[in-house]
């Protein structure tokens, strides 16, 4: 989707969000469009330390400390392109589920 874009999304938050997402469905086409559907609620917003503003934060699950999404706030076309994947593969999931009968 970003062919190359150094400012695609990162594996670590999508599967950081997917892991916090999952609700332990036992049918996979569920299970991806339920995670897929969550996964927003577990980007939090918190005070950075350095600028007191508010900044996204994706929290390292072992290391609550790190945030995985830091460098969103000084590039936000990273933050931009994360939404961007979401939605598309939303509509990815939701499309497939249709054409098989699965939805």
């Amino acid at each position: 989707m970003f062919n190359g874009d150094e400012d695609k999304p990162i594996s670590v938050i999508i599967t950081t969000l997917a892991a916090l997402a999952y609700h332990k469905e036992t049918n996979v086409i569920e299970a991806l469009l339920n995670i897929t559907q969550r996964m927003h609620l577990f980007i939090k917003e918190r005070i950075s330390p350095l600028t007191y503003q508010p900044i996204k934060w994706v929290a390292n699950p072992v290391n609550d400390a790190e945030n995985f999404a830091n460098k969103w706030a000084e590039t936000p076309k990273k933050q931009e392109n994360f939404y961007k994947w979401l939605a598309q593969v939303q509509k990815d999931i939701l499309f497939a589920t249709e054409q098989h009968g699965c939805h």
